[in-house]
């Protein structure tokens, strides 16, 4: 396979554990405001969504471009 592609697959790999992190810890944080009725933690929590949202974004430029570049076929997924 090729050395390019598969380093590729593995930073999209890695930003997509990060981003499902994030949205991991905004959902615990959401729930503790919820349970705690804590009005400052969740607007802190809506405000970071923003990072979750540049996240996704991000990812997908990087999986559209890597379908782009490296036109992978069947045996490569």
């Amino acid at each position: 396979m090729r050395n390019a592609y598969l380093e590729d697959l593995r930073n999209i790999s890695d930003r997509l554990v990060d981003m499902t992190r994030l949205a991991g810890s905004a959902m615990s944080r959401a729930s503790a405001a919820l349970l705690d009725a804590d009005i400052d933690l969740a607007d802190a929590v809506i405000a970071a969504d923003h990072e979750i949202d540049t996240a996704r974004e991000d990812l997908d430029t990087l999986a559209i471009d890597l379908l782009a570049r490296q036109s992978p076929v069947a045996t490569d997924l």
